[in-house]
C-alpha cells in the first residue's frame, strides 16, 4: 500500500509540474554586449565573459550566491588597499579566470609581459549561443608574428544548486596549424586568482582543501580530482572548487594551488610538481589531432564542507 501511494504521489508531482528536477533548476540567461556576455542566474549576476579584454577571454567579475564577489578584482580595476586591504597587486597575468599555459610550442601564453616569445588567445566567433552555454572559436597565436598555433573550441555551460553556481568549461584544442606541444612547466593552466581575504597567508580564515583531504601548502603540486579553496568574506563562509572531469585528458590533474591566492589545474608540470629530473609532463599534439579539457569552477556559499563539495563533484563526474 505505501508503494503504491509513493507511486501516486510521484505520479501527481509530475502531472503538477513540480518535480523536484524542475525545483532545483536554475534558469540561466545570457546579455551579449560589445565584447562581453553577462551571464545571469534566477535574474541575478552570476559572471561576465570578456572576450576582448588583454590577451585572453577571461571571467570576470563572478558572484556567489550570497553576493560575494569570489576572484580578485585586480588589475580589470585600480587597487583600492582601502576598500580591499588583504588584496595583492602582483602578477598581473592572473586575470580572475582564464585558461592558458605557459610553453606552447616554446611560446608563453601564461604571462602578459611583451617579447619575441609570448602568446595571445583571440576571440573568433561564437559557434553555439543558447542558455545554458555557449560555444566560442579562439585562435592561439604568436604575439609578434601573429602565426596561428592552434584553434580553440570552448564550450561554457552555466548552472547552479542550493550551495552554489557553477560553470562547466570544455576546452578542445585543436592543432588546426601543424603540431602543437605543451611544455612541462608549473605555469598553467586552468587558472582562478581568489580575492586577498581568501588567501591562506592572509590568515583570515582561507583554506586549501582536495578531494584526499591534503590542505594548504601539502596540496601544491599533487594529483586530485578537486580543490576547494574556501574562507569567509564579509563574515560569511563561501569559496570555489575546480574540478577536473574524469574523462578530462590526464585525469586526474596536478595542482598548481598556492596559498598567496593562485589556484590552478595544471595536468603537464610534472616534473616541476614531482621534482624528478627525468620526469616529462610534456604532451604533442599530431597535426589536425585535438586533446580535450574538462573543469567544473564551482562558486559556492559555505565551507567545503557545508557546501558540500565532494557530492557537487559526484554529480558532475557521473
Amino acid at each position: 500500500m505505501k508503494r503504491i501511494f509513493q507511486i501516486v504521489f510521484l505520479a501527481g508531482m509530475v502531472l503538477a509540474g513540480i518535480w523536484c528536477a524542475d525545483l532545483s533548476a536554475a534558469e540561466v540567461k545570457f546579455e551579449k554586449n560589445e565584447g562581453a556576455v553577462k551571464v545571469l542566474i534566477d535574474g541575478k549576476h552570476f559572471t561576465t565573459y570578456n572576450f576582448s579584454y588583454g590577451m585572453k577571454p577571461i571571467f570576470w567579475p563572478v558572484y556567489a550566491p550570497n553576493g560575494n564577489g569570489l576572484t580578485r578584482d585586480y588589475p580589470m580595476k585600480d587597487p583600492n588597499p582601502k576598500r580591499f586591504p588583504f588584496d595583492s597587486y602582483d602578477h598581473i597575468h592572473q586575470r580572475s579566470v582564464w585558461f592558458t599555459h605557459g610553453s606552447v610550442n616554446g611560446y608563453d601564453f601564461w604571462h602578459e609581459q611583451p617579447s619575441r616569445t609570448s602568446g595571445l588567445i583571440e576571440h573568433q566567433e561564437f559557434t553555439k549561443f543558447e542558455a545554458p552555454s555557449f560555444t566560442s572559436v579562439n585562435l592561439w597565436k604568436v604575439r609578434p608574428t601573429n602565426q596561428i598555433l592552434l584553434t580553440e573550441e570552448r564550450t561554457c555551460t552555466f548552472g547552479a544548486d542550493t550551495h552554489g553556481r557553477w560553470m562547466d568549461l570544455e576546452l578542445k584544442l585543436i592543432a588546426s596549424h601543424g603540431d602543437v606541444k605543451f611544455g612541462d612547466t608549473k605555469e598553467g593552466t586552468m587558472g582562478v586568482r581568489v580575492p586577498g581575504v581568501l588567501e591562506v597567508n592572509k590568515k583570515q580564515g582561507g583554506k586549501i582543501t582536495n578531494a584526499e583531504g591534503l590542505t594548504n601548502d601539502a596540496a601544491w603540486g599533487k594529483q586530485s580530482p578537486w580543490v576547494d579553496y574556501s574562507g569567509i568574506i564579509n563574515g560569511k563562509n563561501c569559496g570555489v572548487a575546480i574540478m577536473n572531469h574524469p574523462t578530462s585528458e590526464r585525469f586526474p590533474t596536478y595542482w598548481h594551488v598556492r596559498t598567496y591566492g593562485l589556484f590552478a589545474a595544471n595536468p603537464f608540470g610534472v616534473r616541476d610538481f614531482t621534482g624528478g629530473k627525468i620526469q616529462d609532463g610534456s604532451l604533442t599534439v599530431k597535426n589536425g589531432e585535438s586533446v580535450t579539457f574538462k573543469y567544473r569552477l564551482y562558486f559556492h556559499d559555505g565551507n567545503t564542507e557545508e557546501a558540500e563539495v565532494a557530492k557537487n563533484y559526484e554529480s558532475y563526474a557521473k
